[in-house]
């Protein structure tokens, strides 16, 4: 797909406010990631704006949104004013930048980290070693209604598209990887034990599946707080919320102005 094609389609999905602003914001942000290049160029590693520490992925969009400090304060904000205890479950981590700056939290008990892509799971761990996150913990599955195997599709140049639902990105050559899947048994066997969880889910349309397996788990009656993402083209909102109203959550906090692609805080009272 070529740069006039992707730009139609945001222009016609969003229409021309949206779409100014996102062209506004992609020139700021090649112009940042340049500048930061060179600023770190032959370091071990980069300081993203959230001040973790990471191993140089330069290709990857993921990254350079870590670095530029693209997803926005107010998730990273919450996981820091946090001040009772709690043990954060990261369903789609990639690169780690959520779990490190949970585990940075002194109330914070435990990470359990989901990542099935062996290569960003093998970059998580190495920013985990990095910022000496010791209580996080790696695990190499995505989360499914039964546990085996999955395809999941990758995208080289933007870990943040794998998912098990394939898809196109319209910028890279999709690639396929077998991957190893838990179902809620295996997320209770895998997450520490703590008064309380905080649940982060970003699985790329498939949130549906996972917000319904995770309410199915003994610590679902213990978590205060799950962050997902919704994109309206993959999920209905009011489908994901109807699921976790069903669990015991009762506020649902949204948080961006884009009309398709947002995310929500869902709070247990």
């Amino acid at each position: 797909m070529s740069l006039l094609t992707r730009a139609s389609a945001v222009l016609r999905r969003h229409g021309p406010v949206l779409f100014v602003r996102r062209v506004a914001r992609e020139i700021s942000r090649r112009s940042s990631l340049g500048l930061r290049r060179v600023a770190t160029g032959g370091k071990d590693f980069v300081l993203s704006d959230y001040g973790v520490k990471l191993i140089p992925n330069w290709s990857d969009s993921t990254f350079q949104l870590y670095v530029i400090g693209g997803y926005g304060t107010f998730f990273s904000d919450f996981l820091a004013t946090r001040t009772a205890d709690f043990a954060f479950v990261d369903i789609g981590a990639n690169q780690g930048l959520y779990s490190i700056l949970a585990a940075r939290n002194p109330h914070c008990l435990g990470v359990a980290a989901f990542e099935p892509s062996s290569a960003t799971a093998d970059l998580m761990s190495r920013n985990v070693t990095l910022n000496e996150a010791s209580q996080i913990e790696v695990h190499r599955f995505a989360v499914a209604a039964k546990e085996g195997t999955e395809q999941l599709t990758t995208f080289p140049g933007h870990s943040g598209k794998a998912s098990l639902n394939p898809t196109k990105d319209g910028f890279s050559v999709p690639e396929t990887e077998t991957i190893r899947t838990v179902s809620a048994q295996g997320i209770d066997a895998r997450i520490p034990d703590a008064p309380s969880y905080i649940v982060k889910v970003d699985v790329e349309g498939l949130e549906d599946v996972v917000l319904r397996e995770f309410a199915k788990t003994l610590a679902v009656h213990r978590t205060s707080h799950i962050f997902y993402e919704v994109d309206e083209d993959w999920v209905s909102s009011d489908k994901l919320e109807e699921i976790l109203r069903a669990s015991g959550f009762t506020r649902f906090e949204r948080v961006g102005k884009d009309p398709i692609h947002y995310d929500v805080l869902a709070i247990r009272d």
